[in-house]
C-alpha cells in the first residue's frame, strides 16, 4: 500500500536520523514528506525504528494510508511524477 509519511522534528540531529531512515523506504517528494510503498509488516517495523527519534512535545511523524485506486488518481502540478506502484518487488 502507498503510505504518505510527513514529519516535523524539532532537533536537527533527530530530524536527520528520521530522514535517513525514511530514505531507505521510499521516495522523498517534499522536504519532510515521503511516499513509501510498504506492506503492513514493513510499516510496523518502520514505525518501531522511527519511534525512538520522535521526542519532545513538538515532534511528530504522520502516516497516511492511500488506497490503490486513490494513488492511481494522484496528480502533480510542477516538478515530479505522481506515485506509481513499483513494477518489481525485491524480497
Amino acid at each position: 500500500m502507498l503510505i504518505l509519511i510527513s514529519y516535523d522534528i524539532e532537533d536537527d540531529g533527530g530530524r536527520a536520523r528520521v530522514h535517513r531512515i525514511l530514505e531507505g523506504h521510499g521516495e522523498r517528494v517534499q522536504y519532510s514528506v515521503f511516499e513509501c510503498w510498504l506492506e503492513p509488516v514493513d510499516l510496523a517495523k518502520l514505525k518501531e525504528r522511527l519511534a525512538p527519534h520522535v521526542k519532545g512535545e513538538f515532534d511528530s511523524v504522520r502516516f497516511y494510508k492511500i488506497c490503490g485506486e486513490c494513488a492511481k488518481g494522484a496528480e502533480v502540478i510542477g516538478w515530479g511524477d505522481p506515485p506509481r506502484e513499483p513494477e518489481v518487488w525485491v524480497v
